[in-house]
This record gives structure tokens, sequence and C-alpha cells, in this order.
């Protein structure tokens, strides 16, 4: 019975231990956490050290219930989140990696944001390689995080510190893999708009019978109307969006996000660079339909009724991604 005791407590210390030390394992590729109602905010890394110059971080947002932070072109009013590595010394980094938006519309204001669990991958450039001391990194992030109803700035800093060596996947690793997998795709469709907006796009299997939905996302802010729907019109090689242009000239180029639903329920985003057509093909009322994709209210975008606190203040503030 003494026996069976002791070898009780030895089980109950090991089981103790590893309560205490899983979660530090868990957490050590990863900063300290902003905590507050509306969000859960980290940088985590790829890998669980680093060697040579350049490596893989992330912004990750944890948002709660109901609210979103912007997508790189916030569209109306908004602006994306902002990262600005400050340690070590002349330290780089590219900008986020960002998955397809969702697509709201709020009293006449067309918005793309992003909710739920959102990682923004980024790559780090060290001026040189690491040391055997490892990298003490720490920085400034901002962002704006919304409901239906109301808009909050958030800031905080962030520090990490990675060791030398080999790099192993990160118990965080797995965010990474799924934010790539997110990740826009180059389209293997052509594509090519119009002067007055039509985005036409050909290419096999692009039938009505196909598709649910289509949706484009310009890179800039004030090249469409982004509150206008974009009425869908099936041809026998493709189909076409009927865009609004608001600042964009046809001798720019219009790029941006083509997000498709095929009519499984399968979303696919692709990285398209349309090529300025002569004409596009007519747009017939008979065989269009008007598109709400991915609305963020889970319903077509141009019937959203949420009333929101102006953000008009924050249309001016720097969109940007991660700092240089």
């Amino acid at each position: 019975m003494l026996a069976s005791a002791r070898f009780l407590k030895v089980l109950f210390g090991m089981a103790l231990i590893g309560v205490l030390v899983a979660p530090v394992a868990a957490r050590a590729a990863e900063s300290n956490r902003f905590v507050s109602h509306e969000d859960t905010v980290s940088i985590v890394s790829k890998g669980d050290k680093v060697s040579g110059s350049m490596f893989r971080l992330g912004l990750l947002f944890r948002l709660s219930k109901g609210w979103h932070i912007y997508w790189k072109d916030a569209g109306d009013a908004g602006s994306p989140p902002q990262l600005t590595l400050t340690q070590p010394a002349h330290v780089t980094t590219g900008a986020f990696d960002w998955p397809a938006p969702d697509w709201l519309v709020t009293n006449g204001l067309g918005d793309y944001v992003v909710s739920g669990t959102v990682l923004l991958p980024f790559t780090v450039f060290l001026p040189q390689v690491a040391s055997a001391g490892g990298v003490n990194l720490s920085g400034v992030a901002r962002w704006l995080v919304c409901s239906s109803l109301i808009c909050v700035p958030q800031q905080a800093r962030f520090s990490l510190r990675l060791s030398e060596g080999a790099a192993s996947p990160s118990a965080e690793a797995g965010l990474f893999a799924a934010a790539h997998e997110a990740k826009p795709k180059s389209s293997p469709f052509a594509s090519t708009v119009t002067a007055m907006g039509v985005l036409a796009v050909t290419g096999k299997g692009l039938y009505r019978s196909n598709l649910r939905t289509a949706h484009f996302f310009p890179d800039r802010p004030d090249a469409i109307v982004n509150a206008a729907p974009q009425r869908l019109d099936f041809q026998p090689t493709g189909f076409s969006l009927a865009l609004k242009p608001l600042k964009w000239s046809p001798q720019e180029p219009l790029r941006g996000v083509l997000e498709i639903t095929e009519a499984a329920g399968k979303g696919e985003a692709l990285a398209i660079a349309p090529k300025l057509a002569a004409a596009g093909p007519a747009v017939s009322a008979s065989t269009s339909a008007v598109v709400g994709t991915r609305c963020a209210a889970g319903r077509p975008a141009a019937q959203s009724d949420a009333v929101r606190v102006p953000r008009a203040r924050h249309q001016g503030a720097e969109r940007g991604a991660a700092g240089r």
C-alpha cells in the first residue's frame, strides 16, 4: 500500500510538472499577448528557433464574435493593421500576406474586413546573421477593431525572443500553413476589363451550373465604388462582373482579388490583373444576378442594416502593412 501511495505521488508530480511546463513550451514561439474584450493579439513565429538572417513571423488576431479588422484595402472607412519592429536595430519586414476579405456594407459605405482567427504572416530580414545569443524582437502594432456599432483603435508593444539554431516547426506552425492555403493564388483564367468597368473572366469550367457567386476586391480603396453590388452575367466562355469605377482610369492597372464560390459551396480566391479590353460583354438582365459574396453579416451586403458609429475620421489613416 505504501509503495502504491508513493507511486501515485510520483505520478501526480509528473503530471503537475507536465501541466506547468506544457503551456510554456506551446508559447515558446509566441510573444506577450494583448487581451481585450474585442480581441486577443500577439506575434507568433513559424519556427521555434532562428538561423541565418531571414525568417517568418505573423501578427495573430483572435477576434471575439461580432468584431472584425480591416483588409489591406479597407474600403471606404477604417484602416488595416500596421506593425513596426523596433528591435533589433535596422531590422526590416516584408508586407503582410492576406486572406480574401468579407464584403460589408453599412450606411452606404463599402468595407473589406476579416474576422475570426486571422494570422497575417510576414518575413523578417535581420541586418546580419543571428548570433549564438539568439534574437530579441520587439515592436509596436496599431489596428482598428470594429463591431456593427462601434470602432475601437488599439495598439500594443510586443516582445519575442528566439534562440539561435536549426528551426523546427513551432506550436503555431499550423497557423502559417492555414494562412498559406487562404492566401489568394495566381489565377489560371484569362481576365479583361473595359473602360466602363465590365470585368470578364474566361476559362474552362466557368459555367452557371458550376458557380454560385463571384466578387472582385480591388487593391486600391478608391478604384471602384466599394458599396456597389457587382452584377454577375454568364457567357459561353465564362462570366462577367459589372463594376462601378470611381477613380480608376483605364490607363492604370486594376489589380485585386477575385473570389468565386462553386455551386457546392467551396470558395476560391484568385489574384488577378485584368488586361484592358476594347469593349466588354453586354450585361443582360435576363441572365444576370446581383451577388453579395462572403458578406460579413452572412447575407448580401447590399441588404445590411447595421448601424455603425461614423468612421470618416479613420479614412485618412495610413494604409500600411508590416512596417519597413
